[in-house]
Formats: structure tokens, sequence, C-alpha cells
């Protein structure tokens, strides 16, 4: 059986891993998420660790960069002042000067890489830095937090602002692939989808295996959005989810929206009706 849930609000891709990303009207989507999407990473030479916001004390001054493709170029843009820059080493040399670390800037990895993620409390950022390895439900080489797809609904996104009505839940906090208007539907209702599949389109299918736990990246300064704690501690009050197909049984506390994999290829388009298999 199926039923209606909506339809496609945004599509989004991430060129580089941990910076802001760009807006699509439509595009193609495989096992390997978003076409263009965290498609290049940038790693630090004295570690060999790719780099990632999710370690703040260290990469904070990356979130406020936006990459983006033109005719399959890379190009990446600071957020305050507009400049762009397009060439490998300008690129490099800027996260240089921004964080006194040198790093390559690395795409098509053979292996699954690691990352560096702040997993303390927030109020005490800096004190539990764990090594973690990328992209483990998607295939080795990719530059995914978690899966090659993240979603998110307005469903949530109004629910939880309900808490906090004073806070900016800004999409650029949270950097899903794609935004499902699901309508006058009320709640967290992505939560319920674990173990389904979505039909998006002619002929798109993503099946839903977990839900999204969030981190200290939705904390911070980015552009017009001034760093706030209190995003993620109202995230965690108020929607703890278990782990459906990794960790079965095990809650995750701060939840906002869902990861998923693909399981038919097609295209994705702006206002595309979303159904859902049960």
């Amino acid at each position: 059986m199926r039923h209606n849930i909506g339809s496609v609000k945004q599509i989004l891709r991430f060129p580089v891993k941990s910076m802001g990303g760009e807006s699509l009207n439509t595009t193609y989507v495989d096992e390997n998420g978003v076409k263009g999407d965290r498609i290049f990473a940038l790693k630090e030479l004295e570690t060999g660790f790719i780099v990632s916001a999710k370690n703040p004390k260290k990469w904070k001054a990356i979130i406020e960069l936006e990459a983006f493709l033109e005719n399959e170029k890379l190009k990446t843009r600071q957020i305050q002042t507009r400049q762009v820059f397009d060439n490998e080493n300008d690129i490099t040399n800027l996260i240089e000067k921004l964080t006194s670390r040198k790093v390559s800037l690395v795409s098509n990895s053979n292996q699954q890489e690691i990352r560096e993620a702040d997993r303390s409390p927030i109020e005490q950022v800096g004190s539990d830095i764990r090594q973690e390895p990328l992209a483990s439900a998607s295939q080795k080489g990719h530059f995914f937090d978690f899966a090659p797809i993240h979603i998110i609904t307005t469903s949530s996104l109004n629910q939880i602002r309900k808490y906090y009505p004073q806070g900016k839940f800004d999409l650029k906090r949270f950097r899903p692939n794609i935004v499902i208007d699901t309508e006058d539907k009320t709640g967290f209702v992505e939560n319920k989808w674990l173990g389904k599949t979505l039909h998006i389109g002619a002929g798109l299918q993503i099946k839903i295996i977990e839900p999204c736990p969030r981190c200290v990246v939705t904390t911070l300064k980015q552009g017009e959005l001034e760093k706030d704690n209190e995003i993620l501690k109202t995230i965690v009050r108020h929607n703890q989810v278990e782990s459906y197909t990794y960790y079965p049984g095990t809650l995750l506390k701060g939840v906002l929206g869902v990861y998923g994999v693909i399981e038919k290829s097609g295209k994705i388009h702006l206002e595309d009706e979303v159904v859902i298999a049960s």
C-alpha cells in the first residue's frame, strides 16, 4: 500500500564535505547520492584525517565557506565577502590562512576515510574528540558522514521551532539533500518511515535506514546564523529515536531527519510527488 506524504520542496548538494552547498532544481540520484554531493573533501596533512566541522576547535572556519559546481568545475566562496576561489592551490591556501593548518583537496578515495568528531557535552566542547569512519552506510571512498542521502521534512522543522521559537532552525544548520514539504502533517513524521521506501517522481526509490543524530555543527555560527547552543539542546530534549538498522535498540539522542540508501536510481525535480510504501 502507498500513501502520498508530500512533495519535494528543496534539493541540495554539498560538493565539499563540511562546506555549505547549493540548491538545485533537478538532478540525478544513484547509489552515490545526489550527483556531485560530497565528491570532494579536505584532508589535514599532519594527521591524514578528513577535515570535518564536527571538530569545531580545529575546523569551525570551514563552515563559513560554500562550495558549488559550475560546468563540473569546483568553486569555493566565502560567505561573508562573497569572494570566489576556483583554483585548488587558492582554495587550500585559503584554508591554511583561516585555520593555520595545512590541507590538501582530495576526491575519489579508494579507502574508508577517518574524521575527528567532538562528542563532548555541548557545554564542554573539545573534551571528547573521537576518530570515526566516514560513510559507514555508503560505498568506501565517499565523504558522507554516514549514508548517501539525508532527508528532512517541513513538519519536523515546524515542530522543533515550537519548542524554541526564538531559535533559527535554518536548513544551513542541518544540510539535508532533500527537503520534503509534508503540508499539514504535524510532528516528527519521518521517525515513522524507518525501514520503509520513499518513491519520488517517476522512478527514484529511497529506503530509510536510520534516524539522523545531530551534533555540535548545528550550533555553530555560519553567515547570518549566530552561534546558538540551545539549537542542539532543544533537539536532544524533544526528539530521541531508537536506531533501526545498525544499532537496534540503541536510543539516539537529538534526532532530526533521516538517512536513506538508494534502492532505484532516478531523476528528481522540485515539486515531485513523494509516496511512501508500507
